[in-house]
């Protein structure tokens, strides 16, 4: 048979041209679910745009190196074009990062599920181990995400693990299969947004209820693939969208939100972000840091350049962007390497 997909308000709309012309059958984007079917009607109506901000790229700037941290680490860390890792190097490498509001910071072991926080300085406060039963290792940690108060949430394999402030595993609940979406804890509120990689993203109240729902970009587009996202400390959002197919528009764009979901504006980038990088993206006090092709892309969130900055080859394969607490400094994790780069932040 030969179909007609297409978007409406709610959901998605198939019409079966060659069998049933002008009738269709309307799904829900969430679960799929069909909602109703009768006679085709009009497409959903694009709302009026908001202004969309090019963003350039800027000048050339040099980074200035404040120094390095060096973590302590079960096994030695993988030195790209050194040496062929070990079993032990592969399955304990640090692998996800998060800096969290405090300047604590998480790292996870590729394989084992154990995460290890960090001061800045270097310093171990500790590890979170994950509870064995129904542990299935060698399936990576998707993200890491922290309230304010020093309890940890770890995501992998479709469910999510938190663990007190002191350490202590609490419990294990299942993620939605589709989504699994990214969770980002607004500071002192218990609220968090959720992001999902495909089409949407929800503010949560501290009492699990969906507060808001957004599959709308503020420039009025469809939400695409929201691969990468990352968090201010008065809890507004960026979120990296990607195009998803043959698209009418291939650009990616980045989408601001208010800390209580109301849409800001958005960013139409001319560089290519890699989305596969997990941390290419970080926000702090109306800047935004990305990683484009081993060098950062610095913006100021109105979507005027601070400028563009090389890395030092030394990091070979740079994994992740934060700036520290402050606004200050830009630190720069190397994949798999348990180590931190710091930079004096420009802008």
């Amino acid at each position: 048979s030969v179909g007609r997909l297409r978007r409406v308000d709610d959901g998605f709309a198939l019409e079966i041209l060659d069998t049933r012309p002008g009738h269709e059958w309307v799904h829900s984007w969430k679960d799929g679910a069909r909602l109703r079917e009768g006679p085709a009607q009009r497409p959903a109506e694009e709302p009026a745009r908001a202004p969309e901000t090019p963003a350039p790229t800027g000048p050339s700037l040099a980074l200035a190196l404040l120094g390095r941290v060096s973590f302590t680490w079960p096994a030695p860390s993988v030195v790209p074009g050194v040496a062929r890792p070990t079993e032990e190097q592969r399955h304990q490498a640090p692998h996800r990062v998060l800096v969290d509001h405090a300047g604590r910071i998480w790292i996870s072991e590729l394989s084992t599920r154990r995460v290890h926080v960090f001061e800045p300085s270097g310093a171990e406060l500790g590890v979170r181990e994950p509870r064995p039963e129904g542990l299935r290792l060698h399936r990576p940690v998707d993200w890491l995400g922290a309230r304010d108060d020093g309890s940890l949430l770890v995501s992998a394999d479709g469910a999510v693990d938190e663990f007190d402030p002191a350490g202590a595993w609490v419990r294990r609940s299942t993620l939605d299969e589709r989504l699994r979406p990214r969770w980002w804890f607004l500071p002192q509120s218990g609220e968090r947004w959720e992001v999902g990689s495909l089409h949407e993203m929800r503010l949560v109240g501290a009492d699990g209820r969906v507060q808001r729902t957004s599959e709308r970009a503020p420039n009025g587009r469809w939400l695409e693939a929201l691969w990468l996202s990352s968090m201010d400390r008065d809890g507004s959002l960026a979120v990296l969208d990607e195009p998803i197919g043959v698209a009418r528009d291939p650009a990616q764009w980045i989408h601001l939100f208010g800390p209580d979901a109301r849409p800001s504006h958005s960013l139409r980038l001319g560089q290519k972000v890699d989305t596969s990088r997990a941390g290419a993206m970080a926000l702090r006090a109306g800047r935004l840091a990305l990683l484009v092709e081993g060098e950062v892309l610095f913006l100021r969130e109105d979507g005027s350049p601070i400028g563009t900055a090389p890395l030092p080859s030394e990091l070979h394969e740079p994994a992740f962007l934060f700036f520290a607490p402050g606004g200050d400094e830009l630190w720069v994790f190397p994949h798999m390497r348990a180590e931190m780069w710091r930079f004096e932040a420009p802008g």
